[in-house]
């Protein structure tokens, strides 16, 4: 059983480990009971924060103009490159900043009937979206 390093103590003293890897993220409340104790407990089991939380969305405004987002937490290191359907880069950006960023883009210029979306952090896809135009 792996540990999470979580601990009910009992007001005199006992600890009960306890491992919440398995369950979904969200907020619960549990009641335990230690010796002639029962305990409430409440935690919040949050994703951890890593590159895969990263959310990239696409809308589609009009035939050639779209907005794209990147949701989730912290956005330090990754770029995000746009390229045409033969594989040539159109657009490049990295972010800095914590946060969520959106742009809105018009590709009426290019020939391309689809283009690729591509987020990446630290030379690692995360997520890459096709967007019809």
């Amino acid at each position: 059983m792996k540990r999470t390093g979580r601990f009910i103590r009992s007001k005199t003293g006992i600890k009960k480990p306890y491992n919440i890897t398995g369950l979904p993220y969200g907020k619960y409340r549990f009641e335990v009971r230690v010796a002639d104790e029962t305990i409430e407990h409440k935690i919040n089991h949050e994703a951890p924060i890593y590159p895969g939380n990263a959310k990239l969305m696409v809308t589609s405004l009009n035939e050639s103009k779209f907005k794209m987002m990147v949701v989730g937490p912290e956005f330090k290191d990754f770029k995000l490159w746009i390229y045409d359907e033969g594989g040539n880069l159109l657009f490049q950006e990295s972010f800095q900043q914590s946060g969520n960023v959106g742009r809105i883009f018009d590709l009426k210029a290019t020939r391309s009937r689809t283009v690729e979306l591509v987020l990446i952090h630290k030379d690692k896809v995360v997520q890459s979206k096709l967007i019809k135009l």
